[in-house]
């Protein structure tokens, strides 16, 4: 199967390549790439159209002209997994959640985060490194500082920055931007913070979880009963599903109980914690399949999967249906009832 790409994620290198004074509409046509699928937030691109149009621009992009591309994130140009970021209680989960879910936005790297004690390092290892490695590479370090910046505060600077590629004559934009020591011809692309400002609390914005979950959560909080412990680990999981924290001690925990209490009580009530979590996760499931806004792997994402395949599975085993099909099903009904 082609690996992909998601489609609105190439607008930011396409606003960058337009900063650098460069018009990249002819590549898109070079590469057979529809301009108004990058709006589209089911659209994916096969990875090998996006590299082929990336060497181009790397070519035609002055030194540096990667750096520009932390401009113009946005969480929509992310899908899902943007607003997922913004909700993260922590610069650590978010780092986490990106490392987890990054093939959302591309199949062409792969992320991971490592902790140092002192620091966390998110590092990416891209897929085909001699491809475009100015551009790729410099636009994802400063994607990430402007990802980190619009949760942590605008002022805030990674500890240092490691880039896999040679250093240019001037290396003075790298310095100005990211405002820390900078480590080239290093093995891996890394970002680097403290443990301190990585485990600093914040507050999702409401705009952002509506955002990430729609009116469902908001829908199914507003009806919340507190001293009903069913529905209380409800608003948990509907909270907390992207961050595949799923444990029922876990759960526990954000209900300020001990996880034994929290069985006995939900047995009292004639239920089980898994119970709870399957009904949620089909509850959503149902709807996100139906809506079509979002693609299988997002659902995947927004359910607490690790897989795309491990939701398909529970799913066929729900319904009987793989969930493809199952939307397609649905889809093809609306049609019909259209159409009479």
């Amino acid at each position: 199967m082609a690996l992909t790409y998601f489609a609105p994620t190439l607008s930011i290198v396409l606003d960058t390549a337009r900063a650098c004074g460069v018009d990249p509409t002819p590549l898109l046509h070079k590469w057979a790439i529809d301009p108004r699928r990058l709006s589209d937030p089911r659209a994916r691109l096969r990875l090998s159209q996006v590299f082929g149009l990336f060497a181009d621009l790397d070519r035609a992009l002055p030194p540096a002209g990667g750096l520009k591309a932390g401009a113009f994130w946005h969480p929509n140009r992310f899908g899902v997994l943007g607003y997922a970021w913004l909700t993260s209680p922590s610069l650590r989960t978010a780092f986490k959640r990106l490392s987890r879910y990054s093939r959302i936005v591309s199949e062409g790297a792969r992320v991971t985060v490592e902790d140092g004690g002192d620091q966390v390092t998110l590092r990416v290892l891209f897929r085909e490194p001699d491809c475009a490695p100015w551009l790729r590479m410099d636009a994802t370090l400063a994607v990430l500082l402007a990802m980190v910046q619009s949760s942590a505060g605008a002022d805030s600077r990674p500890q240092r920055v490691a880039v896999a590629h040679p250093p240019p004559a001037d290396t003075g934009p790298y310095h100005a931007l990211f405002q820390c020591p900078v480590e080239f011809d290093a093995p891996v692309c890394a970002f680097t913070v403290t443990a301190e400002m990585a485990d600093a609390p914040r507050t999702p914005s409401p705009e952002a979880l509506d955002a990430l979950h729609e009116r469902a959560m908001l829908e199914y909080l507003a009806q919340l009963r507190e001293d009903d412990v069913i529905e209380r680990v409800k608003a948990v999981l509907y909270r907390e599903l992207p961050s595949g924290q799923l444990s029922d001690a876990y759960v526990a925990r954000q209900l300020f109980m001990h996880p034994r209490t929290l069985q006995r009580r939900l047995q009292a009530a004639g239920t089980t914690y898994k119970s709870i979590l399957t009904e949620v996760r089909r509850t959503l499931a149902d709807r996100y399949l139906r809506e079509g806004r979002y693609t299988l792997s997002e659902i995947s994402f927004l359910l607490g999967f690790s897989e795309l395949s491990a939701f398909s599975r529970a799913f066929k085993r729900w319904t009987g249906q793989p969930p493809r099909g199952y939307r397609q099903e649905r889809l093809e009904g609306l049609s019909r009832r259209a159409a009479s």
